[in-house]
């Protein structure tokens, strides 16, 4: 991991997730913001100040063996338009490892809308999102999210 790099990099998580288990002792500055509008416009404020935003959610689908970095995001939030989403790729930042792996799989809820919103704002450094499965150990989690970031 590069020299004093936790300063440019932020994690954001969505509380009462696994997401938020995950970033506690991470050396990074994290996050933890609420499944709401307001949590979102609040932290369109804050990310400027950072080179790498990566946002965490959790993930409940089948596939539950691996962390997912997600590549695309979509124009809807619980299947309505978002306003303002000409941009849905994802930056990929992040490289995949045994324990991690491409995904399109974003869905259309909070972890979207917050991607879109990332993406389409004004904060010029780069932007991932992590999709952690709720099944698995957040302590293999961590270090996996570690080994992830320890790339940039």
């Amino acid at each position: 991991m590069k020299d004093n790099i936790g300063n440019t990099i932020l994690l954001v998580a969505f509380k009462n997730t696994i997401a938020e288990k995950v970033v506690a002792d991470l050396p990074f500055k994290n996050l933890i913001i609420e499944s709401s509008h307001t949590s979102i416009d609040d932290l369109m404020q804050v990310i400027r100040n950072f080179n790498y935003v990566i946002g965490l959610g959790e993930y409940s689908g089948k596939d539950q063996n691996k962390l997912r970095i997600e590549t695309k995001c979509n124009k809807k939030f619980r299947n309505q338009e978002i306003k303002n989403s000409e941009r849905l790729d994802i930056d990929q930042i992040l490289p995949v490892t045994l324990n991690s792996k491409y995904s399109t799989g974003i869905g259309n809820s909070w972890c979207n809308l917050l991607s879109v919103r990332v993406l389409n704002s004004n904060f010029r450094g780069k932007y991932a999102f992590i999709h952690i499965p709720k099944t698995i150990d957040p302590v293999s989690a961590k270090s996996e999210i570690k080994t992830l970031i320890g790339e940039l």
